[in-house]
């Protein structure tokens, strides 16, 4: 089915850094595309554009993390957001202390997990024994 007539082209391509991109999403709690459509309206001085509201200051990838900790957290795992590990990379992980499993940040600053959406296997093999 194709998509319906807007008016909008689908895709224009902006080039910015992974981090800047994943800053901006964070920032505007995932209104990215509205706030960069806000910010051309208003540059363009179109009428009723208004200059997108600004959120405060903070350090947005440590948002990220202690969100994707939170996330990590939900499905039962034991983890600890002031306790990184570094992964053979480099990269910083936060390794659940019942199963092992770990969440990690990728390149576009989602969180990412090798067990995906899955439940901590500990909490899982403690529910099953009950």
């Amino acid at each position: 089915m194709a998509r319906p007539r807007t008016g909008e082209m689908p895709i224009q391509h902006v080039r910015a850094p992974d981090e800047d991109w994943a800053d901006l999403d964070t920032a505007s709690d995932g209104r990215r595309p509205e706030v960069v459509r806000e910010l051309i309206r208003w540059y363009l001085r179109r009428p009723g554009a208004r200059l997108p509201e600004r959120p405060p200051a903070a350090d947005w990838p440590a948002t990220r993390a202690a969100a994707a900790v939170a996330w990590f957290a939900s499905l039962g795992h034991d983890v600890d957001l002031n306790a990184p590990e570094a992964d053979a990379y480099g990269q910083r992980i936060w390794r659940c202390r019942k199963c092992g499993s770990h969440v990690a940040m990728n390149d576009k600053g989602k969180p990412h997990s090798p067990s995906g959406k899955a439940r901590c296997a500990q909490e899982r093999s403690t529910a099953v024994e009950s």
